[in-house]
């Protein structure tokens, strides 16, 4: 037998009055049928209310429910119709009035069976269901799924794994008795070195304060073409003549190369020589002018073999000159060698490649003597001073290098890709020498001092590579096949994700090398 409370029977809306609504005890507590209502009459007095209204009748059929007192609580069927007549009561009332008293259980609707656990339903208060409450909750429902199905494509669209690697680290001081030694041409694996010269001259216009007499021959350089197609010997001392006349000879013999015939096209071999004029004086002095061979004039060849100035003829003088004074000439020396020192190793340094390394005591710098240009000054009260110099410069690559020191220093090392960050700053010596002795020799024995930094190179291609779709488990083992890293750590997003992505670009590699070990 279901038990049922009292709010279950009666809907919450009808729970509570409006305020200020007043109705009757007969009212509050009567029963509406739809077809048949009661229609409550004034009585005469409170006692003649009380005796027709005798109790609450939803208040009785509760109680007739809770008890199990009510005919149908066993769902047993309405009696059947019979012929027979019914026992009907009829009585007056203490009003005078006639009241029809029907048996217990019996209308003149179909007979009906009261369903289990269900409870009784009155037409005032018909049973609803409230979709009122759900109305007013499905937005916020299927704003909230919304954001959650947003929430995942997003995290699955930034979704990725960082890889924070320390790279194995080591700082090594290099034993005073370290010796290096380098090979100019050198086998696969043996340290090899390069020499680097370059040459430079600088100038520098000064007061000609001071006066000698002097002769002197103009000279200059010219270049000698050679149109057969053989080699032409020519002598010392053999004569070049200029348009006006003059005379100029080569002081050592020399020979000119052969011309070289392309289909129809045929270039004149050349080489370039100093020549002297015959005489001394101010009047040999010339601009670039073309010159003839006046000893092959009788011969077929004479065409085939000339000359052209490369630049002008100049030196000539005779009598007294203005000069520079031997003062003048040592300060303006001083000064051309710092600025020819600092041309000359400005000018390495621009010529040096991104994969080489010099060091400053690789270096060496050798300067000529300061002397009076053959180049006209500005005036005849100045001169012009010249000096020429050459640097002569040790060059490694830098991988070779660094594989020589790491192969030296450290015991285990293998051959892995290593960095020195402070490489530079290792103090490198090696025996004094002359320029083209250096430039000459084959080997080089040298010492560094300090104490290299070394880092080893962690190939994070081969890396990324390797941890494609890759379950977070197998992380560490991973890491043991680099012996490059010494530790490493793995952070995959979204959180739940626990395999590394399929897409190399979603892996990033970030290298701390702050953290490594010493």
């Amino acid at each position: 037998m279901s038990k049922y409370l009292i709010q279950d029977i009666i809907p919450p809306e009808k729970k509570h009055r409006r305020a200020g609504t007043k109705k009757s005890a007969v009212e509050e507590h009567s029963i509406v049928h739809p077809e048949y209502p009661i229609r409550p009459q004034k009585q005469a007095g409170e006692d003649m209310t009380r005796s027709a209204f005798l109790g609450n009748p939803r208040r009785m059929i509760v109680e007739q429910i809770e008890s199990g007192e009510t005919e149908y609580a066993k769902h047993e069927e309405a009696p059947e119709e019979t012929s027979e007549p019914l026992d009907i009561k009829t009585e007056k009332n203490v009003l005078g009035e006639t009241t029809t008293e029907w048996p217990y259980g019996l209308h003149n609707e179909e007979k009906s069976v009261i369903p289990d656990n269900v409870p009784p339903r009155f037409p005032e208060y018909p049973t609803k269901r409230n979709w009122a409450g759900f109305s007013q909750w499905l937005p916020w429902l299927i704003g909230i799924g919304l954001v959650v199905v947003v929430g995942v494509i997003l995290l699955n669209f930034f979704s990725g794994a960082t890889i924070t690697v320390v790279p194995k680290h080591s700082i090594v001081s290099i034993p005073e008795d370290q010796k290096f030694v380098a090979l100019k041409d050198g086998a696969a694996g043996d340290l090899a070195y390069a020499i680097m010269k370059e040459t430079a001259s600088s100038s520098l216009e000064v007061p000609a304060t001071g006066e000698k007499t002097v002769i002197a021959k103009a000279s200059g350089k010219i270049i000698v073409y050679n149109e057969q197609l053989s080699a032409q010997r020519l002598i010392k001392n053999t004569r070049f003549e200029s348009p006006s006349g003059k005379i100029y000879r080569i002081s050592e013999s020399i020979n000119v190369p052969k011309a070289v015939m392309k289909g129809t096209t045929l270039t004149p071999g050349s080489l370039e020589v100093t020549v002297y004029a015959d005489e001394a004086g101010p009047s040999y002095n010339s601009p670039p002018v073309d010159f003839t061979v006046p000893g092959l004039k009788t011969s077929s060849i004479y065409k085939k073999v000339y000359a052209r100035s490369n630049g002008s003829l100049s030196g000539g003088a005779s009598g007294t000159v203005k000069t520079v004074s031997d003062q003048d000439l040592k300060q303006a020396g001083e000064d051309l060698r710092v600025q020819l020192e600092t041309k000359l190793r400005s000018k390495v340094r621009g010529s040096l490649a991104s994969f080489q390394i010099i060091f400053d005591q690789g270096i060496i710098v050798e300067l000529g003597e300061p002397s009076l240009s053959k180049s006209p000054a500005s005036s005849d009260n100045k001169a012009i001073v010249s000096e020429e110099g050459a640097i002569y410069v040790v060059t490694f690559k830098r991988d070779d290098l660094v594989h020589s020191i790491a192969s030296a220093l450290v015991p285990t090392y293998k051959g892995e890709q290593i960095h020195i960050k402070n490489l530079e700053a290792l103090v490198f010596e090696m025996d004094p020498t002359k320029g083209s002795d250096l430039l000459s020799g084959k080997k080089l024995d040298f010492t560094l001092k300090g104490a290299p930094e070394l880092t080893w190179v962690v190939d994070e291609t081969a890396l990324r590579t390797s941890l494609l779709g890759v379950s977070e488990e197998k992380f560490k083992g991973i890491l043991d096949q680099y012996s490059s890293i010494e530790r490493a750590e793995a952070n995959i997003r979204p959180r739940w994700k626990d395999v590394f992505p399929d897409d190399p670009a979603k892996i990033s590699i970030v290298i701390n090398e702050a953290r490594g070990g010493q």
